[in-house]
């Protein structure tokens, strides 16, 4: 019988961890660049008519050969009434981007909310609803077999594909400094006995999040807010808390450091309890035809993998734009709807805060 060498050892271990990654939902870094996709209240909140959203992430590279790629695209609309719509489009890949990829999930979600105005606060909740299609090309598997007898596998199953609909909710509540939310996700899963083999149980766990942030102007320097925000999400048993802190200046730029993992406790054998650092770098409100874009980058180190050689990298874009018409009605509405979420880059300068209250007293 043949050793087993080290580069067969590495590949079967990329692959359980993929595996295991299956079970969970991608988490993104800049979870506040993607507000659709952390909690269906926050759809519709960016203070523009349309926004036009994407984010790419890799991870995982270039320690093992399958490293994970994922992708959102999402589109809001707001109406100058209370009701919100938006969609999202996700691709996952662990394996490469081509057809021929270990694992691949792809989904449409629609999602809608309505907004009720109180005396200082919006409250949103929000209904969403999804469908996925998941493949697993098992042609890129290395058996058990093949490491011991260094032949091809006897186990043939080619290409697995798993069709299935999901359904969430959130609420999401914000002022003009603060924003909060909790959302569920996955929720028919509570309903269903997920005890299975991988051929017949394909679905994503229940999973909930409960978050929150600030965007405060500071009263000493001119055109400086500080950010703050935190995302706690438990999914099957695993868990994570992200709490990011950093300024902004002048509507333009922003810096932020994000640590990711759960303070106080070693990592456990699930890679989502695996902590990072995070930095993140933003350019927004810049310019383009009729709308203003937004374009943040951020780098992961791993401090619990192998460092730099485990870090992973996320770029996302954004896209804001309204009509005329949208604008002057927005205007003329006089309750809290034309209020714009702060968990969203706002197209506006948000200095007035502190302004108002000094004109107050």
């Amino acid at each position: 019988m043949k050793l087993i060498s080290t580069k067969y050892l590495l590949a079967v271990l990329g692959m359980l961890i993929s595996f295991m990654a299956c079970a969970q939902d991608v988490q993104y870094t800049q979870f506040r660049n993607s507000p659709t996709y952390l909690n269906p209240g926050f759809t519709g909140l960016s203070g523009s008519q349309f926004t036009f959203r994407s984010q790419y992430r890799r991870q995982w590279y270039p320690v093992f050969e399958t490293p994970l790629n994922a992708f959102n695209a999402s589109f809001d609309y707001s109406t100058n009434s209370p009701f919100t719509f938006g969609a999202i489009l996700t691709h996952e890949n662990v394996g490469g981007l081509d057809e021929v990829g270990l694992y691949q999930t792809n989904g449409m979600t629609i999602s809608g909310g309505w907004r009720i105005p109180l005396k200082k606060i919006v409250i949103q909740p929000a209904l969403q609803v999804s469908y996925f299609t998941r493949k697993l090309n098992f042609d890129r598997l290395v058996f058990v077999d093949e490491l011991l007898f260094d032949n091809p596998s006897a186990f043939e199953a080619g290409t697995f594909r798993y069709n299935f609909p999901s359904f969430s909710s959130g609420i999401g509540v914000y002022s003009e400094v603060f924003w909060g939310g909790f959302s569920m996700f996955n929720i028919d899963q509570l309903f269903r006995n997920r005890e299975g083999v991988l051929l017949n149980e394909y679905h994503s766990p229940f999973r909930w999040n409960v978050h929150g942030g600030v965007n405060l102007p500071m009263p000493v320097f001119y055109d400086v807010n500080f950010l703050a925000s935190a995302n706690y999400r438990r999914q099957e048993g695993s868990e994570q808390l992200d709490f990011s802190a950093g300024f902004a200046y002048a509507s333009l730029y922003s810096l932020e450091v994000t640590y990711r993992g759960m303070p106080g406790r070693s990592p456990n054998d699930k890679i989502i309890n695996s902590s990072s650092v995070a930095f993140i770098a933003s350019m927004f409100n810049i310019p383009i035809s009729s709308g203003v874009l937004h374009l943040a980058y951020s780098y992961d180190y791993n401090l619990t993998g192998r460092g730099l050689q485990d870090s992973s990298h996320e770029i996302s874009l954004s896209l804001n734009f309204s009509t005329k018409n949208w604008k002057n009605k927005r205007q003329n509405r006089s309750d809290l709807i034309n209020m714009s979420c702060p968990l969203s880059t706002s197209v506006k300068r948000r200095t007035g805060w502190f302004s108002n209250k000094s004109k107050k007293k």
